[in-house]
């Protein structure tokens, strides 16, 4: 875990609801060292609703995300996808306001895509908004989007040779 967290973003945490501390990995607050969390009470189905009520609270003013969830119905999964959606723009969010280039990768840390943009903020957050608006092609290279990076440039124009220049280079699917 330890080699693996300085790759990833947030953490999903999956724990039993019945049981929430015993099930938690004590050395995971210090591990992840200040990542968004979301803490999945999994098994809640069989926990007292009271106790499920009062656990989400106390993960909540920890400052985490939390969702009661029953993996065997299937309950809680569209919280779970709506949290880290939130996650996910909360990140965006700290993109700067402006111009470079992103590069997008999917799990396997290949480059997929490369774009330059005016206002970086802007323009990467416009691919994981309202999947609808967009082509299929679009759709289908977001859903395959594991990571991306940035590389901040003095102007649009720098951006737009830079992009060029690494298209050129990597030859990404999507471009």
């Amino acid at each position: 875990i330890k080699e693996s967290l300085p790759l990833v973003d947030g953490v999903t945490e999956i724990i039993d609801a019945r049981i929430p501390i015993s099930s938690s990995n004590p050395e995971l607050e210090e591990l992840i060292n200040g990542k968004p969390r979301i803490v999945l009470l999994n098994k809640c189905d069989l926990a007292d609703e009271n106790d499920n009520k009062k656990w989400m609270e106390y993960f909540i003013k920890q400052g985490h995300k939390a969702v009661l969830v029953d993996a065997n119905s299937g309950k809680g999964v569209n919280e779970v996808i709506r949290q880290t959606q939130s996650i996910m723009e909360e990140e965006l969010k700290k993109l700067p306001d402006k111009p470079g280039v992103y590069i997008m990768k999917n799990d396997k840390g290949d480059i997929i895509y490369i774009g330059k943009a005016k206002v970086l903020k802007n323009r990467v957050s416009q691919y994981f908004g309202l999947g609808n608006q967009h082509t299929a092609k679009v759709r289908k290279m977001v859903s395959n989007v594991e990571d991306f990076e940035y590389i901040l440039c003095d102007s649009e124009f720098e951006a737009f040779i830079l992009e060029s220049s690494l298209i050129k280079q990597h030859q990404p699917k999507y471009n």
